[in-house]
């Protein structure tokens, strides 16, 4: 039975607490927040609230810590965790540098015990199908790939998210989805290029393209869409597919504007959501057990790393501009 203690219960963490209870050989030992949430929830389910992180990573009944923190919180609070001996589950990005990544794992590697990182996307079913029918080259080759996300003005209120310097940038947030999906599907990556559009200090759009051989994919978002969603169009040499939602819900695929397969999870966006964090903890627990996985090291490194490159670039790209 692995005792979990878990940092951080704003928007996303309380969110999220749903996925880890009534898990097999897992226990809630406690949780830490800056804020009463933290203390609040302790009460409702019967478990400890600490007063500091501290007493929660030297806590003896706590074996895994998750980490729902904000960015620039993770370096060092995994670090510090795994330092104390405890495998850490970490919100992404990992880490804001790639360095630091490959630091902390190979810390984790040192003191025997995991480190992951939070990339559910691959555990959708929509998705697992679909790299299925991809592998096997059902529809022939993937010619391209094009994420079109669109979200209304005012959705994300945290400030923090809006100084890079703490968030890391858009690129290592909603666009890191896309670029773990699209190595998921097609192998190792390569930037080709990432601009970034900012208004009033705030990203309002963003375009990136990367390469995979013969295969382009083209990530672009719009924070400013009046009309909030997310279409991903997969291009091959005898087909189209289409999917819907940024948290996938179902897909559709054409020959010829007709549509020949399609699927639905049959789930809305809160229950999916929650079953591919629970899914993607389930993995790492498997690791933590010395049971296979799916979601290692070299997958979380090669992701972040694309990002960072992305971001890097395309801060660059816009001070040319704007110098």
């Amino acid at each position: 039975m692995f005792g979990l203690g878990i940092v951080g219960l704003g928007a996303f963490g309380e969110f999220s607490l749903k996925a880890y209870q009534n898990l097999k050989n897992c226990r809630i030992v406690g949780f830490h927040d800056v804020s009463p949430v933290g203390s609040r929830l302790a009460k409702e389910l019967g478990v400890k609230s600490y007063a500091s992180f501290d007493k929660l990573r030297k806590d003896s009944q706590v074996d895994i810590v998750i980490l729902n923190t904000p960015n620039y919180l993770h370096y060092d609070q995994a670090k510090n965790c795994l330092s104390a001996d405890k495998h850490v589950f970490c919100e992404k990005p990992l880490t804001l540098e790639l360095g630091q990544a490959e630091e902390l794992f190979a810390l984790a590697k040192d003191k025997h015990v995991v480190l992951g990182s939070d990339h559910p996307l691959i555990f959708s079913k929509i998705y697992t199908r679909l790299k299925r029918l991809l592998d096997q080259r059902v529809y022939g080759e993937v010619r391209s790939i094009m994420v079109h996300n669109l979200a209304r003005e005012g959705e994300i209120t945290t400030p923090w998210f809006w100084n890079i310097e703490k968030s890391g940038g858009w690129f290592l947030n909603s666009s890191y989805h896309f670029i773990y999906i699209a190595n998921y599907l097609l192998g190792k990556g390569g930037l080709v290029s990432s601009s970034e559009k900012i208004v009033n200090g705030k990203t309002c759009s963003t375009e990136l393209k990367l390469s995979y051989g013969n295969a382009k994919v083209s990530i672009n978002h719009d924070l400013m869409s009046p009309n909030p969603g997310c279409k991903v169009v997969i291009t091959t040499t005898n087909a189209q597919i289409l999917v819907n939602g940024w948290v996938p819900l179902k897909y559709k695929i054409f020959q010829k504007g007709e549509i020949i397969d399609s699927f639905n999870t049959k789930q809305n966006h809160e229950e999916e959501y929650l079953d591919l964090i629970k899914s993607c903890f389930e993995d790492f627990l498997n690791r933590v057990s010395g049971e296979s996985f799916i979601l290692s090291d070299q997958r979380i490194l090669t992701a972040l790393d694309l990002a960072i490159q992305a971001q890097k670039k395309a801060r660059v790209t816009l001070d040319k501009v704007n110098g």
